[in-house]
């Protein structure tokens, strides 16, 4: 595990946990998401969720799992729409510029991770509108397991979350290590594994 040098900012989990309550009424009440393997998040100690993304409320069934804070890595163009800036940050979410290497968001995440906390991370980088199960993923989840030595609980959503629509759920696969310091490496075993999450819901059917 590598050490960092810069003073440690962790970020809060007051605001998630205040505003909790509410996003898991709405939930329950609009969606009725399945959650499958809950139990697979850790109860303490730093965590990586990472999985698929299949629709802009994907953060909110993802942290239906547990009753811990999570910390929801979010693009900036989100992050900063007039008027919801101050409320996202109060949550907890942290800001990623897509467009750079976001030395201050990977920070965050990392001392996050250090803390004991659960982050959770969308690898593909943005919502998938292809027909393929998955889109390529990102290393950013498992660079994150590598640099803390934290565990990564992969998790798959089978359909696309939306009010009043009662067809999704969503699979949370058991937590594992990164084995070696290749990121592209790790990044294909995390793939395969939300892919064997998906193909298990098929054969559910």
């Amino acid at each position: 595990m590598r050490k960092s040098k810069s003073k440690n900012h962790v970020v809060s989990d007051i605001g998630y946990l205040i505003l909790r309550p509410i996003l898991r009424i709405y939930v329950f009440l609009t969606m009725h998401p399945k959650l499958i393997n809950k139990d697979n998040i850790p109860k303490k100690g730093g965590v990586i969720l990472a999985g698929t993304h299949t629709s802009k409320n994907d953060f909110m069934v993802v942290g239906s799992g547990t009753l811990r804070a999570v910390h929801f890595l979010t693009k900036k163009e989100l992050m900063d729409i007039k008027g919801l800036r101050g409320l996202f940050k109060f949550a907890g979410l942290i800001r990623v510029d897509r467009s750079r290497s976001n030395p201050e968001a990977k920070k965050e995440a990392i001392d996050a991770l250090k803390a004991g906390k659960v982050i959770c991370v969308f690898p593909e980088g943005t919502i998938n509108k292809t027909n393929e199960p998955i889109m390529k993923f990102k290393y950013g989840a498992v660079y994150f397991a590598i640099e803390t030595g934290k565990p990564i609980v992969p998790f798959a959503i089978i359909g696309k979350p939306r009010a009043f629509h009662y067809n999704s759920k969503i699979i949370y696969g058991k937590p594992y290590y990164a084995k070696s310091d290749d990121v592209q490496k790790e990044c294909t075993i995390l793939e395969n594994k939300v892919i064997a999450l998906i193909k298990e819901n098929s054969n559910e059917r």
